[in-house]
C-alpha cells in the first residue's frame, strides 16, 4: 500500500520572498494622480456629461466593456433626472374626466406629457368604468 504525501501549497511570493501585495481596488475616491492619462480623460469627459459612445470615439477605446470598467471604477453612477410621476388628486380627476369624455389614452398621455402606459395604469387604478 503506497501513501501519498500531502504537501501544503506554496505561498505566492513577490520580490525577495515577501508575500505579494493584494491588488488595490480603485474606489470613486481614488485620486486623479494615480490614474493613467487615458483614464483621466475618460473620467473628465464622463463628468462633463458626454455620452459613452462619444467618449469611446474621442479616446479611441474600441472596447465598450473597458470603458465601462473605467467609469464604474472611478465614478459614482449617474442618477436618472426624471422622477416618477405621481398625479395630484386634481390631475387624477382631470385624467378620469378626459377619458370619460371619450379621449383616447394616447391623447390624454400627450395632454399630461406622459407615456400611454402610465395613463393606462392610473386609469385602471383610479377611474371607474363608465
Amino acid at each position: 500500500m503506497s501513501h501519498t504525501v500531502h504537501r501544503p501549497k506554496a505561498k505566492v511570493t513577490g520580490v525577495a520572498g515577501m508575500p505579494r501585495a493584494r491588488k488595490s481596488i480603485n474606489t470613486p475616491k481614488a485620486s486623479m494622480r494615480n490614474l493613467s492619462a487615458l483614464e483621466q480623460k475618460v473620467i473628465s469627459l464622463y463628468k462633463q456629461g458626454l455620452p459613452v459612445k462619444q467618449i469611446a470615439k474621442i479616446t479611441g477605446i474600441k472596447s465598450m466593456a473597458r470603458l465601462y470598467r473605467i467609469i464604474k471604477r472611478h465614478v459614482k453612477p449617474r442618477k436618472s433626472k426624471r422622477r416618477k410621476w405621481r398625479p395630484s388628486p386634481e390631475e387624477l380627476q382631470e385624467l378620469c374626466r378626459l377619458l370619460g369624455q371619450g379621449m383616447s389614452l394616447y391623447q390624454v398621455s400627450k395632454h399630461f406629457d406622459r407615456s400611454p402606459s402610465t395613463i393606462w395604469h392610473y386609469s385602471r387604478k383610479y377611474c371607474t368604468p363608465g
